[in-house]
């Protein structure tokens, strides 16, 4: 049997002084394809769930969709974060294997 394709698939939480994020990440033969984070509220932890919007990475492209343009800009930078830990993490990851 040959394998042709390993893809790993990561779902994740964070929380920022800004928002609370839901993240799935997805990893193809070593390379970072997609990262997809809802953006909710702080006060998500908690149960009480409002939706804000919605930031992806996917094969190089970013995009995004909130339902107001307020704070839109540190959402992004909070993205941008989670992208430079996840692509460090998959750096170690490479070097340990």
């Amino acid at each position: 049997m040959e394998i042709k394709n390993i893809v790993i698939t990561k779902n994740l939480t964070a929380l920022t002084a800004h928002a609370y994020y839901q993240l799935e990440t997805s990893v193809s033969n070593g390379i970072l394809n997609r990262i997809s984070a809802n953006v909710l509220t702080s006060g998500s932890v908690e149960g009480q769930e409002e939706y804000l919007g919605n930031i992806s990475y996917e094969n190089h492209n970013l995009s995004c969709s909130f339902l107001s343009v307020e704070n839109v800009s540190a959402y992004l930078k909070d993205f941008e974060g989670f992208m430079a830990e996840i692509d460090k993490e998959q750096e170690q990851e490479k070097t340990s294997e």
